[in-house]
């Protein structure tokens, strides 16, 4: 069990790194993916410039990154049955994993409690910065959150930038 959990977590960084990847290729707020279909702006979007921007912002940013989730699933097979990156307005990025069996979930919270710290350095050097060229600010998130093949909730953390 621990050896499939640490690849779940391997996974966060391998998908994490992706994203930024494909992110970093073309930053710009307007630019998509070819063959993704467009994200729908969150519905509590009140319509005005910034908020129109910071929606338009983040929902580009989350279709680049699902562009990586093909790749990962065929980089880690049978880990995970599904795997999602969805735009939670106004600022967050949220990347859903359901592993394709199921998983002790005492063992699996106090593994994932444990990287804690490697996840928020993740976010802070690699996915806030690429938020921000993308146009999400003036705040960002990431949400991870992990279930077992059942859909019972494993572990959830939201990430926020580290204060200096």
């Amino acid at each position: 069990m621990t050896s499939k959990l640490f690849r779940g977590i391997a996974s966060v960084v391998a998908v994490s790194a992706l994203t930024v990847a494909l992110v970093g290729c073309d930053p710009s707020p307007t630019s998509t993916s070819p063959g993704l279909q467009d994200v729908p702006q969150d519905a509590t979007d009140t319509g005005d410039q910034a908020g129109t921007s910071q929606a338009d912002s983040l929902d580009s940013y989350v279709a680049q990154a699902q562009a990586a989730i093909p790749q990962i699933m065929e980089q880690n097979p049978g880990l995970y049955s599904e795997i999602s990156i969805e735009a939670i307005a106004p600022d967050t990025v949220h990347f859903a994993y359901v592993y394709a069996d199921q998983v002790d979930t005492e063992g699996a919270q106090e593994l994932f409690d444990g990287y804690i710290p490697t996840l928020q350095n993740l976010s802070d050097t690699q996915i806030f910065p690429e938020m921000a060229t993308a146009g999400v600010t003036p705040t960002q998130k990431v949400k991870y959150t992990y279930y077992n093949s059942d859909g019972s909730e494993i572990w959830t953390h939201t990430f926020e930038p580290s204060s200096e």
